[in-house]
C-alpha cells in the first residue's frame, strides 16, 4: 500500500508569477462554478479562482486546476481587494489545515514499563507502559514486557501521528487501554475469542485479548523469551480497533476493517512504521494473504462494498470461504485510495469526511459530501484500478458472490 504523495503547492507571489490556464488558453478545470470568480490585478489580468480566506500576507485562493497561491492585496485590483475583505468578514472559519502524511511513525526507545502486581496464588500479574495495562495469567520479566510493549506502543503512536485526528483514548471508565494476555490458546478461547484467531479486540469488554504466542512470547524452561521475527500483523489490525473504539459505532465497516487492515500493511519493525512505499505494500498484501499471485485481483464493488454491514461481515468469517478474504482486502483497497489516491493524494477528502462525522453529521450524508462528491462506484472503480498499475497490479470488480477466480483461496481470514 505505498504510493507517491502530491500536496497542493502553497506559494506567495504575485499575480504575474503565476501560470493561469486562462492566459495559455487552456479550458479551466476543477471547482464548481458558482464558488469561482474572476479575478484581476493592477495590470487587467484576468484569473479565475475561488476565495479561500484573507491573510497577513495576502488572499489565498484556489486555482482551477486545484492548486493554492497567496497573492498581495496591492496586486489586486481596487474592486477585488474590497471583495476580499468583505468575504473575509462573512466568510466562515477556515477550516483547520491537512497536515502531510508521515513517511515514517518511531518510537525513540524501548517504553518504560512498570509492575503493578504479581501474585502467583491468583495468577494475577499485571504490568503497565504509558498508555496500556497488561494483565496476564503468568509472570512476565520486565524486558520481556518492555520488548513486547513496543508494539503496543508503537500502533497508539502510528493512530495518534497519521493526519486522520483519530485521537486515540482509551474506552469509557478506562485510564488506559488494556489488554489480556493468555499463556494458552485454549484458555485465549475459552475466554470468548474467535476460534482460529491471533487476537481479538472485544468492544463489550473494553479490552484487547492475545494469545502470548502471538506476541512472540514463547515459555523457555521456568521463564519466557521473546521472538522478535514473530508476524505482528493481525495484532496490529486489531490494536488499531482498540484505537478507534469511539469511532467504531459512528463508521461503515468497510473503513472500520480497512484502516485497520491498512496498518497491519504497513511495514513494522521494533517499534517503527515505515510508510514511505505503501503502494508496493498494498500490492505485497494482496500476494502474501490472498492468493496465488499472477497480478490480477478481483475486488468488490464499491457499491457493494460501501454496503455490508457487521452483521453480513461476521457471517463472512464464521461461513468460512473467500467471501471474508475479498471483504478485508477490498476494504484495505478502498481505505488505500481514499488515504493516499483519491484527488491530489494527501487524503484531504477521507479527513474532512472524519471531521463533519466528529461534528454530528450522518455518515451517510458525510460520505456522499466528501468521499463521493457526485461519483458513482464506478467512477472510483476506474480511478483506482488505473492507478494501481503503476504497482502492477489489474483489478477487477464483482458484487454479490464471491466470482470464480485462480486467485482464490478457499480459507477464511483469522482477523
Amino acid at each position: 500500500m505505498r504510493s507517491i504523495y502530491s500536496f497542493h503547492p502553497r506559494g506567495t507571489g504575485l499575480l504575474r508569477g503565476l501560470l493561469f490556464a486562462v492566459f495559455l488558453g487552456c479550458p479551466a478545470a476543477g471547482g464548481a462554478a458558482e464558488e469561482q470568480r474572476t479575478w484581476t490585478d493592477v495590470q487587467g489580468r484576468p484569473l479565475k479562482a475561488t476565495f479561500i480566506a484573507l491573510k497577513d500576507e495576502g488572499v489565498e485562493l484556489r486555482l482551477a486546476n486545484g492548486t493554492t497561491a497567496t497573492v498581495a492585496l496591492r496586486q489586486l485590483s481596487p474592486a477585488d481587494r474590497q471583495y476580499a475583505e468583505e468575504k473575509a468578514k462573512s466568510a466562515p472559519p477556515a477550516a483547520p489545515a491537512i497536515a502531510a502524511w508521515p513517511t515514517e511513525v518511531a518510537l525513540d526507545s524501548l517504553p518504560e514499563t512498570k509492575t503493578i502486581k504479581e501474585d502467583a496464588a491468583t495468577g494475577e500479574f499485571i504490568y503497565e507502559t504509558e498508555h496500556y495495562e497488561f494483565r496476564c495469567d503468568a509472570k512476565l520479566g520486565t524486558s520481556v514486557v518492555r520488548e513486547f510493549a513496543r508494539i503496543f506502543e508503537a500502533s497508539w503512536l502510528l493512530s495518534s501521528k497519521l493526519p486522520l485526528d483519530l485521537q486515540p483514548a482509551p474506552e469509557a471508565g478506562r485510564e488506559k487501554f488494556q489488554a489480556l494476555l493468555f499463556k494458552n490458546k485454549e484458555d485465549y478461547f475459552k475466554a470468548g475469542a474467535i476460534p482460529g484467531s491471533a487476537g481479538v479486540y472485544m468492544g463489550g469488554k473494553k479490552c484487547l485479548m492475545v494469545p502470548m504466542e502471538s506476541l512472540g512470547v514463547r515459555e523457555v524452561g521456568k521463564r519466557f523469551a521473546l521472538d522478535r521475527d514473530v508476524d505482528n500483523s493481525t495484532l496490529i489490525h486489531e490494536i488499531t480497533h482498540q484505537m478507534m473504539n469511539h469511532w467504531i459505532g459512528k463508521l461503515p465497516t468497510w473503513y472500520v476493517e480497512g484502516s485497520a487492515e491498512y496498518a497491519a500493511a504497513a511495514k513494522y519493525r521494533l517499534g517503527r512504521f515505515s510508510l514511505t512505499r505503501m503502494g508496493e505494500n498494498m500490492v505485497e498484501y494482496l500476494r502474501q494473504n490472498k492468493g496465488v499471485w499472477d497480478k490480477e485481483w478481483t475486488m468488490w464493488n464499491v457499491s457493494h462494498l460501501m454496503q455490508i454491514d457487521g452483521d453480513t461481515w461476521a457471517s463472512a468469517i464464521g461461513g468460512g470461504g473467500s467471501t471474508a478474504m475479498r471483504n478485508y482486502a477490498s476494504s484495505a483497497l478502498l481505505t488505500f485510495y481514499f488515504y493516499h489516491l483519491d484527488d491530489a493524494g494527501d487524503g484531504r477528502h477521507i479527513i474532512e469526511y472524519l471531521r463533519d462525522i466528529k461534528a454530528g453529521t450522518l455518515q451517510r450524508l458525510a460520505a456522499e459530501r466528501h468521499l463521493m462528491r457526485g461519483r458513482d462506484g464506478a467512477e472510483i472503480e476506474k480511478e483506482l484500478a488505473q492507478k494501481m498499475r503503476r504497482w502492477g497490479l489489474n483489478l477487477t470488480f464483482a458484487g454479490g458472490a464471491p466470482p470464480s477466480s485462480k486467485t482464490e483461496v478457499e480459507s477464511t481470514s483469522s482477523r
